[in-house]
């Protein structure tokens, strides 16, 4: 499955994959979340040896942002240093929302949002 790929859609919300078993830095790819109020993000970060950070930013731009710019962060820096899980909520989502692998020295890090309408 791709980075941004749409996995299942319902008529209360929408099921993402942000980041699909990314092992290396990476901007990560915008997702509009213009139609959704609060979402729910679930990091899994996998490997014998894991050292990284993924960020959640957010955009309000009136167009997808560049896979470049970063917009603003939301919440706080998910940092890994074994492998494990860890969940984000989001409320009040903003119109533009991506994961970033902003450092990476090993293993790989999934990253599922799941978008409510209401």
């Amino acid at each position: 499955m791709a980075s941004g790929a749409e996995i299942l859609k319902l008529p209360s919300g929408h099921h993402y994959c942000l980041l699909d078993s990314i092992a290396a830095t990476s901007d990560g790819v915008w997702i509009s979340a213009f139609e959704f109020h609060a979402g729910s993000l679930h990091f899994v970060a996998t490997g014998g040896t894991v050292t990284l950070t993924v960020q959640i930013r957010g955009s309000n731009a009136p167009t997808c942002p560049a896979a470049a710019a970063h917009g603003a962060q939301i919440g706080s820096d998910q940092v890994f240093a074994v492998a494990s899980e860890t969940l984000l909520s989001i409320d009040n989502c903003p119109r533009w929302v991506k994961a970033r692998v902003s450092a990476w020295t090993a293993g790989t890090v999934s990253v599922y949002g799941i978008f409510r309408t209401s």
